[in-house]
């Protein structure tokens, strides 16, 4: 290993490892993985022991993560990409994906002190490098990769079904536990206190002991009055209207009374 490399960077520490040799190479090529501890704002129960690798080859699966760390003396619980893909209902059309140049990973220990312990054991035998694929079983790349894509991709009449099946099965139990947490909504308020207005009739049958509860309840009540905008707009129109009848019959009667010289305004 080229001993003018350092062993951090701007809070980093360097892991180098060796890829899989090319027959256009004479040695292996080297690839140096970032690491330090994962920073998040967000407290959480993993955070004491994951740790934040940047730079992961593009070819890298939770194998290699997994067998990286086990020679440095830790064992890993979970690896997660950045630019990992959610997985589908339908079937795979690719045995191993590749990620993006210069991304990131995620990786949790089982605990704490196996974080410790890999850290410090990668600081201490920086002289010895792992390679990448030693001892590993994992569907091969390059031509063979893409042999097996093209199969993957043009599935038989029969797989095909069951995908599209499967697919149908899971949307429609999706469709339902939406329909029911909606319906749920309808009569629950929220922890403001609000209840959730959700468009389309309501759903099901109204029960008969319902019904005839809110029946009872109706009972004696009569209309509501200035419940609509024309309720309240007709009697505006009527109180208008039995004002200007009283003035006319008020202006009437002032009038007679003028003619009869009983009229005394003082």
């Amino acid at each position: 290993m080229n001993s003018t490399i350092p062993e951090s960077i701007n809070g980093y520490l360097i892991l180098p490892v060796f890829l899989p040799k090319q027959s256009f190479l004479k040695e292996p090529p080297i690839h140096y993985l970032y690491l330090r501890r994962h920073q998040d704002r967000l407290e959480s129960e993993t955070n004491s022991r994951t740790l934040f690798v940047v730079n992961v080859p593009i070819s890298s699966t939770q194998q290699h993560f997994r067998a990286l760390f086990s020679f440095y003396g830790a064992r890993v619980e979970s690896v997660k990409f950045c630019d990992e893909k959610e997985k589908s209902v339908l079937a795979e059309t690719c045995d191993r994906e590749l990620h993006k140049s210069g991304s990131s990973a995620h990786i949790t220990f089982l605990d704490s002190e196996g974080l410790d312990v890999a850290l410090s054991n990668i600081k201490k035998g920086r002289k010895s490098i792992k390679k990448w694929d030693e001892g590993l079983k994992v569907p091969s790349l390059g031509v063979e990769r893409y042999r097996r894509l093209h199969i993957l991709s043009r599935p038989s009449h029969t797989d095909l079904q069951q995908m599209v099946d499967n697919y149908m099965s899971s949307f429609n139990n999706q469709e339902s536990s939406t329909a029911i947490a909606l319906r749920k909504s309808r009569n629950f308020p929220d922890e403001d206190g609000f209840i959730t207005v959700v468009r389309g009739a309501k759903m099901g049958a109204v029960r008969m002991e319902e019904a005839e509860l809110a029946k009872e309840k109706a009972k004696g009540k009569g209309e509501l009055k200035d419940f609509y905008r024309f309720q309240t707009r007709e009697e505006k129109k009527n109180k208008s209207l039995e004002i200007r009848k009283r003035f006319e019959e008020d202006k009437k009667k002032v009038a007679e009374m003028k003619t009869r010289r009983r009229f005394k305004p003082y």
